[in-house]
């Protein structure tokens, strides 16, 4: 007993040493993570709102205050949720799918080359797809935000719209304004469910694939059934990986419609400008004004 204490001492030390160094660079990760979407959401409100202070009168009564608020909040609250969570993970799978990628080539070249022949066709597809997913969330996020726009302004008006007795037909119209939203985030939903089943879809492909072109390499005695094997767990872990990112990708189709909302605002450039301008000078500044026939109604 005393003997197997002393030989599992030493490896039991290194393994808690390499436990201690991951749970730090976890927590220092995730820290820094955190970090970097916390400031980049504050940098982007005060973009946000520096820009629309600047914006011309009639920006105002083109958009409704609601609509404003949900920019400058739940936009960038998206985006923000979306970065960490897409930087998180996807490096993550990143990593991996790099990794098994390298080991599947080391293994066996043929199968690595026949599997990887599929895959410029299949990123040809999902780029096509992930623009159009984009301009849905986009219209879907408007509709929303849209739908806010009626509620806040129904609130901020309540005395009005009491006393014309309203409240029926702004219920209506908030409901109707909700209606629509509900409809592009089902339209949404359904082309990513789409785009995450044919990914599956064409990753289990792969494995049967990689099988079916295996077991022809096994007959011929190009590869060892230790090869086969090895092949088939890195190209499962592919599989998961590519999995994951799959998933992530409703994600940041959503982050960065709203990054896009967000910086359509920021972009913005007023009509006339705050500072700046020509300047009349003092000697032929009068305040002769003169009002005829107003009326005020």
């Amino acid at each position: 007993m005393l003997d197997f204490v002393n030989e599992i001492k030493g490896p039991a030390i290194r393994m808690a040493k390499l436990y201690i160094a991951q749970a730090v660079m976890t927590a220092t990760y995730i820290y820094s993570l955190s970090c970097v979407g916390e400031r980049l959401a504050m940098t982007m409100r005060e973009d946000l709102f520096a820009s629309i202070l600047r914006q011309d009168v009639a920006f105002y009564d083109a958009h409704k205050s609601g609509e404003i608020m949900s920019r400058l909040t739940t936009d960038i609250q998206e985006f923000k949720s979306s970065f960490k969570q897409v930087i998180s993970m996807g490096l993550r799978s990143m990593a991996q799918t790099v990794g098994s990628t390298i080991s599947l080539y080391m293994i066996s070249p043929e199968m690595t080359g026949a599997t990887l022949l599929v895959l410029p066709a299949v990123i040809g597809v999902g780029t096509f797809l992930g623009a159009y997913l984009r301009s849905m969330s986009k219209e879907a996020q408007k509709q929303t935000a849209k739908a806010s726009g009626v509620a806040d302004e129904c609130v901020s008006n309540i005395r009005t719209v009491r006393a014309f007795a309203m409240e029926d037909e702004e219920v209506l119209r908030y409901k109707n304004e909700l209606d629509a939203a509900r409809s592009l985030n089902e339209r949404l939903g359904m082309g990513i469910g789409l785009f995450q089943g044919g990914v599956n879809l064409f990753l289990n492909g792969v494995v049967l694939g990689t099988l079916y072109y295996g077991g022809y390499l096994l007959s011929n005695q190009q590869v060892t059934p230790g090869d086969l094997m090895s092949f088939l767990v890195a190209t499962q872990t592919i599989q998961r990986s590519l999995g994951q990112m799959s998933l992530l990708f409703g994600q940041m189709i959503k982050g960065m419609s709203a990054g896009g909302r967000v910086l359509e605002y920021t972009s913005m450039k007023p009509s006339i400008p705050m500072k700046g301008g020509d300047t009349i000078p003092f000697h032929s500044l009068f305040g002769d004004i003169e009002f005829k026939n107003v009326d005020f109604r």
